[in-house]
């Protein structure tokens, strides 16, 4: 088993540079001044202040919010069942259903995303339904497939 815990050394450097690197950048534009130089840096709270003062930013930030959160309910409501069910399928009925979840996730998130848009560009639906609708198809497979793994050996 020790020879293969030198194969985690790749993963780390990946999310360290494309998680972490990421993260740490957001933090310091949050705290620094616009237009600084890379040797420079002016920190200040002035992107808070702006933030918490400006009437805009609370309220988009409220509405992000409240998307992720009834996305996220409503993944809850539709993945726990879904899962359940196929787990209690027989095995090689539960490779076919994990198979069909699983098979929209191979097209790149952006092409089914504008495929949705174009689906529901001819539906009366509000823009902000046709946001849940699209957030809801794209997350839902991440939901159904982590919870039927659960009790599995």
């Amino acid at each position: 088993m020790k020879s293969f815990s030198k194969m985690v050394y790749p993963y780390v450097i990946w999310a360290a540079i494309m998680i972490v690197l990421p993260m740490f950048m957001i933090v310091l534009y949050a705290f620094t001044v616009k237009g600084n130089s890379v040797l420079t840096f002016q920190f200040t709270f002035d992107n808070f202040i702006r933030f918490f003062s400006d009437p805009v930013f609370p309220g988009v930030l409220w509405r992000s919010l409240k998307l992720a959160v009834i996305t996220t309910l409503i993944c809850i409501a539709v993945g726990y069942p879904t899962a359940y069910v196929m787990a209690k399928l027989k095995p090689n009925s539960q490779a076919v259903a994990v198979l069909l979840i699983t098979l929209p996730m191979w097209i790149n998130m952006l092409v089914r995303t504008y495929a949705w848009r174009g689906i529901l560009s001819y539906i009366g639906m509000s823009g902000e339904a046709k946001v849940y609708v699209g957030m809801i198809y794209n997350f839902l497979p991440f939901m159904i497939r982590s919870q039927s793994d659960h009790g599995r050996p």
